[in-house]
């Protein structure tokens, strides 16, 4: 009786022990990869997003070696008609916030720079929205055929806590051996930026900047910011001693200094460069004396009124050639579109290309059942300057029954300026199944069988000792 309460315990201690270390693993699994994540495929046509100019893009490339972390992406992406995308260039990168949106920008020597600040990582480790460069177009990761997903999960949405990030993995090596050169060859005159040809004053913001690099320069940044605010990008002929571009200075009379960047196609720019010139008001024409011998006009006879003269209008000074303040442009995207409960519903308002000036916005949201029904609505307000992404949750909707809903958004700017939205979402209340508990349940499986295996070798080796 005492040695099979004996055996139970040790079973019971075994079987204890072998679940701690499933579910250890199990943990540990989780926390590796999704913090230190890779780019996840399940079919061949995944890992995919589309360039409005160029075609596919292939984000699961065998030598790009793409790595996602909470420091950013690195390594490459493959488009087939430009050639190689870096996304940890000197002098650029592309970082994730603890919500999933990413920010900065990627280079490829064909394309240039592209902007991933309208791009989000969602909860379930899927890139979503677009990105946009010059002569890359707009990269959609949003569209039917479009795939890309990684295990890697912002901090937000994390399902097991701790775990440290790591680095960001190697951008890995590029097919055909082609290796960027690293740094900038500085040309013998050095960078420079003239204004003007390099006139002290300027009567007028409209002035012309003369940009002198070399054969290695293969764009400009420009910038009326010694920061570099809200850049202009300038392709560079690398043919031509110089290139010429019409430049507006800002504000009003007084210094005004002009900054520059100049960047090989790899990514790799010079030091900031600088000019300045004084924008003055110009002085008045000297009053006009009559050359000696000239005869005045003679006085008019009394009574009688000369005739007046209208004197020529002024001409309207030429319109300054400024970026626009505002574009904007308003995308509603949902991370799911199926959820097992109102609360769980989580909506991305994205804002783009709003301009340098700050704008209010405000939103309405609602959520309308297949009948048509408003079930619940609710208001919120932001200020956009450049790009925002506003998060909305809905905590406070309430138990929706299932089935498929539409949410509503109007937002309205400037006053007078009114937009509409729509994203449709499904909720169910069936569970999502986990591959996690199905490794556990196997693991539970193999450890029950192990120490039956040991129990049964335990008393045979018991009976042979009694029978001797």
């Amino acid at each position: 009786m005492k040695e099979r309460l004996k055996i139970k315990k040790r079973f019971l201690f075994i079987f204890s022990v072998g679940l701690l270390a499933v579910f250890t693993f199990t943990s540990f699994t989780v926390m590796a990869s999704e913090t230190n994540g890779t780019i996840v495929t399940n079919t061949v046509n995944d890992g995919y997003a589309w360039g409005s100019k160029v075609g596919w893009i292939n984000f699961r490339v065998a030598n790009g070696n793409v790595r996602i972390t909470d420091s950013g992406l690195t390594g490459y992406v493959w488009n087939s008609n430009s050639g190689w995308i870096g996304l940890s260039p000197s002098n650029g990168g592309i970082r994730v916030d603890s919500s999933g949106n990413l920010s900065g920008f990627a280079w490829g020597s064909n394309v240039g720079w592209v902007n991933f600040s309208g791009v989000l990582i969602n909860s379930a480790g899927r890139f979503i929205g677009q990105a946009i460069g010059d002569n890359v177009g707009t990269i959609n990761f949003s569209c039917a055929n479009c795939n890309v997903m990684t295990d890697f999960r912002p901090i937000s949405y994390r399902a097991v806590g701790g775990g440290g990030g790591g680095g960001g993995g190697g951008g890995g090596g590029i097919s055909g051996g082609v290796v960027p050169p690293q740094g900038i060859i500085t040309p013998p005159g050095g960078f420079n930026v003239l204004i003007n040809n390099g006139a002290p004053v300027t009567a007028s913001v409209n002035t012309a900047l003369t940009l002198l690099g070399n054969g290695n320069t293969d764009l400009v940044w420009l910038s009326n910011d010694a920061n570099m605010a809200t850049p202009s990008q300038i392709r560079y002929d690398r043919e031509s001693a110089s290139v010429t571009v019409p430049w507006v200075l800002p504000g009003d009379f007084g210094r005004k200094t002009v900054y520059a960047k100049f960047c090989t196609q790899w990514g790799s720019c010079s030091d900031t460069i600088s000019n300045s010139i004084d924008y003055a008001q110009p002085a008045p024409a000297a009053p006009s004396t009559p050359a000696p011998g000239v005869a005045l006009a003679p006085t008019p006879a009394p009574g009688i009124v000369p005739t007046a003269v209208s004197p020529a209008p002024t001409p309207a000074p030429a319109p300054e050639e400024a970026q626009p303040a505002q574009l904007f442009d308003i995308r509603l995207l949902l991370d799911s579109g199926a959820v097992s409960k109102a609360s769980d519903l989580v909506a991305r308002v994205m804002f783009t290309s709003f301009g340098r000036l700050p704008t209010p916005i405000n939103m309405e949201f609602a959520i309308i059942n297949a009948g048509g029904e408003e079930v619940w609505s609710g208001s919120d307000s932001t200020t956009v300057q450049t790009e925002a992404v506003f998060i909305k949750r809905f905590f406070d909707a309430g138990e929706l029954a299932p089935g498929k809903y539409r949410l509503r958004l109007k937002t309205l700017y400037n006053q007078n300026v009114e937009d509409t939205f729509f994203a449709d979402f499904e909720i169910s209340r069936k569970k999502v199944f986990s591959p996690y508990w199905l490794l556990a349940g196997f693991a539970a499986i193999v450890s029950v069988g192990v120490i039956f295996f040991l129990l049964k070798k335990k008393r045979d080796e018991q009976k042979k000792k009694m029978e001797i």
